[in-house]
């Protein structure tokens, strides 16, 4: 292929930087194509990599040097670490000249690397294979103004000199030498080398980042400074005080470099924990990574992570510092593919952190205020975003500007502090605001109760927020600060009304809330939420406690924490089990804020073991069985006096232990539930301990024991009034336990019983395990179409609850069926993510000798049929996808002929005759009357209906149902 003739980089010229240098062996590999925009690439001598320098600029201190880039010149190892070295210098380019004239601190400066490979709309290709060795040291230069690098962007960029942070291993990642375009940092486009990385399974961006609500103003040079650093060090702390911005920057910084890290960017946030002892556990549920066994979470995060190339974003540290940097050190030590990007108010003290201090948006000096001088100052920009936001329309002129860049020095130029003073525009000039904030100041002044001045700027800006809202607002700002998480509104009349605060008046004040920045609504699967940013939560919390209310409304939410989970335990049985399972996962932060309440006050304990008692389904199908079992210990122990609420926690961690195979444990509580329920004369109770006493033999492979136990319990069940759902549990364990054993008729009765029931009455949960067992009974029969159908099906009912044993049986059960039908790849494949899920209870297929046998036969037949290489790379491949993924591809993209997805097979009876009487017209009041249901049932049904056929409206349903009776 003829070489297209090379163009000189006359751009360079025209946009004025004719002081850079391009060195001339950068030039046929990074130009092979013709295309010869790229800048300020200094090459430096093979073998010999420099450190990125800042050139020393008259009247200032040049900025510290980070450590040296981690570039080498070997095929096999070069390509990841030069792509991100790259990427880190481009990150620094700013297209914008400096402004003449604004050498004072905080005007924008130019930070300038690698341009775009890239002419006009062609982009450019290369090889790392084909780089010239000269060209692979890049040093990175910035243009500046007179002023310090510090002062327009970092403040300060700190290095932990205790250790040398050791480089991402580029051996762990896929794909040296394959073809990469340039990426902007800060845009949203990503390199297609990046995107084929990793195995097929990594097509698409994966991780979690919370999307943005607003555009994000500023931080341009900040984001590149970061990225800079991030390219030597894998462990770096954004710092500064609240309201400056540091979780908005660390997204920004990780949206721009997430699609370089093969599996993703995640985002942890911990501002609502407050127990240290969680933090492991929360940054697991973060990256959706199930553990139900008992082992420390730390040990199971670095068992997922290692192997994987990934960047943790975690969020408000500062009051976990020693939690989150015992997971990170270790975390760091152990797994070489993972970055860790922190937020917090002080540094987290790991060897090797490097922390950067974010300064607040630059703003101009008042004697340089006019409007085209100000105009790209990006404390001027957010102001102006935000009074646009607030007003419909608002524009910084000749008018204003003078205002305008006074409010921001007030307000020193906290981007919260600005968010703030920009909602107050629909009732306030500009005028106005600065007049009540020089009131706020003076004081404050006299207040010897402050911090630092600029503790002292955000604590004025928030208190005149707090002054300006009417007297129910400023009540529901201090009691909304109670919930650690997310509301409804619901959840906001029933924890803060009273007093001056009636009932009726709390939506007004919410809204009010709403439309002053204080409070963010959020809205999604057809759920209206409410939250405060931390900083603002924190003000209200303060002022809770000075009006002498923080108890008593810890103490409120408690106790709605406490009715919602009585409210889902009654409820758990019926049509509405998915909604309540997504329901209190939202609700997740405010149950542990309520358990963390209940533990550590006396008076409560017995109240904390009623709500951890009554949550067995949150612990168990949730995905909280870890979670579940640390808070029942914990308020088993803090209150050891006879009680019901004591008998139902020992019920709840026998069953939770021995899901977690911790059968030791689980007889040890199952034994004490049942002899204390004796002594209460509660045979109810008696009833629950036998079962988990069952249970646990069960697990234990004690088979005799179990037996004998399982039908005590079924007939004390019959006696005694429990409820449905647990008699329902126990036909799933029954049965399980004779499918298990491979007495599979017994276990067909046992299944079709509980089908029956859960049918009658919308369970879903139960009624996944009755079609699992429908599947192994078809699997052993012969029948493997019907087996495939009743697994595929038993897999999508399951998926709503993230039940992860039920999942581990159903997959490996799934995978006997495909290797039977000579689908060796992805029976192998679905071995491997079995296998997975098993670990994280610690146990695996719980010892059954069956079970056992059939895994085998499966493994040796794909093993026969792909051979020993192929049948292990498969295996790895499905324990190493996300579960997400492997369930996705099973039921988002069955075969058509298997699971009809718009025929009445899909739904329960109850559900068919629901339909029907939508069909006729009738409202959901109508249809409650008419089958003798509550509303909220009858309303449950029809959106069941509207899921399960993919519908959006009734008038779907009356057509679909009409087309069916024709």
């Amino acid at each position: 292929m003829s070489r297209k003739r090379q163009r000189k980089p006359s751009n360079l010229s025209r946009r004025g930087h004719d002081h850079w240098a391009i060195a001339p062996a950068c030039w046929p590999s990074l130009c092979r194509s013709g295309h010869t925009s790229a800048r300020a690439v200094k090459v430096g001598r093979p073998g010999n990599p420099h450190t990125p320098q800042v050139p020393e600029v008259a009247g200032s201190n040049p900025a510290p040097a980070t450590e040296k880039w981690p570039v080498t010149c070997g095929n096999a190892d070069r390509g990841p670490l030069v792509f991100r070295s790259i990427s880190a210098c481009v990150a620094l380019c700013d297209p914008k000249p400096p402004r003449e004239g604004h050498g004072h601190p905080g005007a924008p400066t130019t930070a300038v690397a690698v341009e775009n490979l890239a002419d006009h709309s062609n982009s450019v290709a290369t090889t790392f294979n084909d780089l010239s060795p000269e060209a692979v040291q890049i040093e990175a230069h910035r243009e500046h103004a007179t002023a310090p690098v510090t002062s327009g962007g970092s403040g300060l960029v700190k290095v932990d000199p205790r250790t040398q942070s050791t480089p991402m291993n580029p051996a762990s990642r896929p794909g040296a030498g394959s073809t990469f375009e340039h990426v902007d940092p800060t845009s949203g486009s990503e390199p297609a080398e990046l995107r084929a990385m990793g195995s097929s399974r990594h097509e698409k961006v994966v991780g979690h980042l919370p999307l943005e609500i607003n555009e994000m103003v500023g931080r341009r040079q900040e984001t590149a400074e970061i990225r800079q650093i991030m390219a030597s060090h894998r462990l770096v702390t954004v710092t500064g005080p609240g309201g400056i911005g540091k979780t908005r920057t660390a997204l920004h910084v990780a949206r721009s470099a997430r699609r370089t890290f093969a599996d993703g960017a995640w985002f942890v946030e911990l501002g609502s924990l407050r127990d240290p002892s969680l933090v492991g556990q929360v940054v697991l549920e973060a990256l959706k990574v199930p553990d139900s066994s008992t082992r420390d979470p730390v040990t199971v995060l670095i068992e997922y992570l290692r192997g994987r190339e990934t960047l943790l974003v975690v969020d408000n540290c500062e009051h976990l510092v020693v939690g989150v940097a015992r997971l990170v050190d270790a975390v760091l030590r152990e797994v070489s593919g993972v970055q860790v990007l922190a937020t917090s108010r002080q540094p987290l003290g790991v060897p090797g952190e490097a922390t950067y201090r974010l300064a607040p948006l630059p703003v101009p000096a008042e004697e340089f205020a006019d409007v085209p001088q100000v105009s790209g100052f990006a404390s001027i920009e957010l102001f102006a975003a935000r009074a646009r936001a607030a007003l419909g329309s608002f524009e910084v002129d000749a008018s204003n500007i003078r205002d305008v860049v006074r409010l921001c020095t007030t307000l020193e130029a906290l981007p919260l502090a600005l968010e703030l003073a920009a909602s107050r525009l629909k009732v306030m000039t500009i005028d106005d605001l600065l007049r009540r904030l020089d009131d706020r100041f003076t004081m404050l002044k006299g207040s010897s109760t402050v911090g630092a001045p600029r503790h002292q700027t955000l604590l004025a800006a928030v208190a005149w927020s707090h002054d300006l809202c009417t007297p129910a607002e400023k009540l529901l700002w201090r009691r909304a600060s109670v919930f650690t998480g997310g509301f409804d509104l619901n959840a906001a009349e029933e924890v803060c009304s009273g007093g001056d605060l009636p009932r009726d008046q709390v939506l007004d004040a919410l809204l009010g809330l709403v439309d002053k920045s204080v409070v963010v609504n959020e809205q999604g699967d057809g759920r209206v939420r409410f939250r405060m940013l931390a900083t603002l939560r924190e003000f209200g919390s303060e002022c809770l406690a000075e009006a002498g209310e923080l108890e008593s409304l810890r103490a409120a939410h408690c106790a709605w924490t406490s009715g919602m989970l009585a409210e889902a335990a009654a409820e758990w049985f019926g049509p509405g089990q998915a909604e309540w399972t997504a329901s209190l996962r939202l609700a997740q932060s405010d149950i542990r804020a309520a358990l963390e309440f209940c533990a550590t006050h006396p008076d409560y304990a017995r109240v904390g073991q009623r709500m951890a008692g009554e949550s067995w389904f949150h612990w168990i199908a949730g995905e909280y069985l870890s979670e579940g079992r640390l808070w029942l210990e914990r308020l088993l122990a803090a209150d050891t006096r006879p009680s019901v609420e004591r008998a139902l926690a020992l019920r709840t961690a026998a069953g939770v232990s021995a899901l977690q195979g911790d059968t030791g444990r689980a007889d040890q509580a199952a034994a004490e539930c049942e002899q204390l329920a004796s002594d209460l004369a509660r045979p109810d109770l008696v009833a629950y301990g036998v079962h988990m006493r069952a249970l646990s033999a069960f697990f234990a492979n004690r088979a005799a024991e179990a037996e004998d136990l399982f039908l005590r319990a079924r007939t004390l069940y019959a006696d005694f009034t429990v409820s449905e759902a647990w008699r329902l549990l126990l036909l799933v364990h029954y049965g399980s336990m004779h499918a298990l054993q491979g007495d599979l008729q017994v276990a067909a009765g046992l299944f079709e019983e509980t089908h029956s029931r859960s049918e009658e009455n919308g369970d879903q949960w139960a009624r996944s395990y009755a079609v699992w067992g429908r599947g192994m009974v078809s699997f052993h029969a012969g029948e493997l179409e019907e087996a495939e159908t009743s697994l595929l099906r038993s897999i999508e009912m399951k998926r709503p609850f993230h039940d992860l044993l039920g999942l581990a049986l159903a997959l490996d059960a799934l995978a006997w069926v495909l290797a039977a039908k000579g689908q060796a790849l992805r029976a192998a494949q679905l071995v491997g993510a079995a296998s997975w899920l098993w670990s994280t209870f610690g146990i695996d297929l719980f010892g059954s000798e069956f079970f056992t046998a059939q895994r085998a036969q499966c493994e040796a037949a794909a093993r026969q049929a792909l051979g020993d290489p192929a049948y292990v790379e498969a295996v790895r491949q499905g324990a190493s996808a996300s579960l997400d993924d492997t369930l996705g591809e099973l039921v988002d993209h069955e075969p058509a002929h298997r699971v009809p997805r718009r025929t009445e097979s899909l739904l329960t009876r109850r559900e068919q005759e629901v339909a029907a009487l939508v069909a006729e017209g009738l409202t959901n009041q109508e249809i409650a009357d008419r089958l003798v249901i509550s509303t909220r049932t009858a309303e449950a049904h029809v959106e069941h209906v509207l899921r399960k056929m993919d519908f959006r409206s009734r008038t779907q349903i009356a057509t679909w149902y009409a087309t069916r009776i024709d």
